[in-house]
């Protein structure tokens, strides 16, 4: 008799140890779990600031891309005026010496004041595009050193 109390002693202690270690281990789970979410809502909260500041600089690169493409366009449409002055394409011109031409269009070098409207048109025309696709370039360089906070 005396083992059967012995053994509902031993039972009743290892519960109550049982039960007094899995709360202790809950509470300092609930404390884990306390701590952890508030570093999440720090992080969160430190991420949504990051994330405006790189909205207000893309903002800014755009912004600055679109002034800068105004300004090209500006330019283009200006030079596009003065041509109106330059002579159409006719007929292709008569050589008589076409060696002598050569050689002193070769030392001459080219300005591009002997082209005609069309062909200047098309030139300029081009190296709009170009200048607006090196804007679009800088402005994507500059979003990406934002997002990436490095240099490239």
């Amino acid at each position: 008799m005396l083992n059967y109390i012995f053994l509902a002693i031993l039972f009743v202690c290892s519960f109550v140890s049982y039960d007094y270690g899995s709360s202790k281990k809950q509470k300092e789970f609930v404390q884990y779990k306390l701590i952890m979410e508030q570093k999440l809502k720090e992080q969160i909260l430190a991420n949504k600031q990051l994330e405006g500041k790189i909205i207000s600089a893309q903002r800014l690169n755009q912004l600055e891309k679109e002034r800068e493409i105004y300004s090209i366009t500006k330019r283009y449409d200006s030079i596009v005026s003065s041509l109106r002055e330059r002579p159409t394409r006719t007929d292709p011109p008569k050589v008589t010496n076409t060696e002598a031409t050569t050689t002193e269009s070769a030392r001459a070098g080219s300005t591009g004041q002997q082209l005609f409207r069309e062909d200047a048109e098309f030139l300029i025309g081009e190296a709009t595009k170009a200048m607006i696709l090196r804007q679009s370039l800088i402005d994507c360089r500059k979003n990406y050193e934002a997002i990436s906070g490095g240099t490239y």
